[in-house]
């Protein structure tokens, strides 16, 4: 883990890459593909030589608004669900027409 913090991953994304981790192997002990204890467990998640949480902007309403003034529907569409969803992007570009129905967002 040390490696991936010098590579400049936040706290955060260390957890999750030791959760990812941990998962896959408590799955392969199941499976008795492995026959040890699981040893992601015992890995620290280093309190220094990570990078900080970036600082993120919020665009305010009337910015929004703005923007959708000047838009076609496609992009005031995108603009829409940026804002208004509390999604993230990876979120915003996985999601699929199947994700919409009756006027609302699936998870």
């Amino acid at each position: 883990m040390n490696e991936l913090a010098r590579r400049g991953l936040g706290q955060n994304t260390l957890r999750q890459i030791k959760s990812l981790l941990s998962g896959i192997l408590s799955e392969a002990i199941h499976l008795e593909v492995l026959d040890k204890g699981n040893p992601i467990r015992e890995v620290k998640i280093p309190e220094d030589g990570v990078c900080p949480p970036k600082e993120t902007h919020a665009y305010t309403f009337d910015e929004i608004r703005r923007m959708m003034l000047v838009l076609g529907s496609q992009g005031k569409t995108v603009i829409a669900v940026a804002a208004f969803s509390g999604l993230r992007m990876g979120e915003i570009k996985g999601l699929r027409w199947e994700n919409w129905r009756d006027g609302a967002l699936l998870g």
